[in-house]
């Protein structure tokens, strides 16, 4: 119990929530669970068997949205299977793909759909950035561009919009 309550505590007073962060308490969640159900088995048997049918019809009924639902929907809402990993609807894939086609080493500049999305999904730059073939990097103005883009001479420079759908890129020269 120690543990998820400093785990509760930790996660109430942080201002982003994510599935991902409580994740490693599922075991937890799960045993507690069983417990529950057992010593509720005990005293009404009634109770604990009418407490897993409408877990049982909870599962199958997400199972089904997720299976049949309109996944356009699924992602706008604030339901939770909008966690639920939809393939690629950024298209991510394709802009990677693209790039990695393309001969040489990439720099791309990238241009935020929202400003309040600050390119997070996007920027995902490999350890050894100097040695990556993609580099990216957030479109600011003109001279801080300029200086990364003579940081990196010898590479193509890429702009990708992401504030189309799907997103476009365009080489700069």
């Amino acid at each position: 119990m120690l543990t998820i309550v400093i785990f509760m505590v930790g996660t109430t007073f942080y201002p982003h929530f994510y599935p991902h962060y409580i994740a490693p308490l599922t075991s937890l969640f799960v045993l507690i669970t069983v417990i529950g159900l057992c010593r509720l088995h005990q005293w009404q048997p009634w109770i604990a068997r009418t407490v897993v049918l409408v877990y049982v019809g909870q599962f199958l009924f997400l199972y089904g949205v997720h299976l049949y639902g309109d996944q356009q929907w699924m992602i706008r809402t604030a339901h939770p299977a909008r966690y639920i990993n939809w393939g690629d609807p950024q298209g991510r894939i394709a802009i990677k793909r693209q790039l990695q086609e393309t001969p040489g080493n990439h720099l791309v500049f990238i241009q935020p759909a929202l400003p309040e999305y600050r390119f997070i999904s996007w920027m995902q730059n490999e350890a050894d950035i100097d040695r990556a073939r993609i580099v990216w990097a957030r479109d600011l103005d003109a001279s801080e561009n300029e200086q990364l883009r003579q940081y990196y001479p010898n590479r193509r420079v890429w702009l990708l919009k992401t504030e189309t759908m799907p997103p476009k890129l365009e080489q700069l020269h």
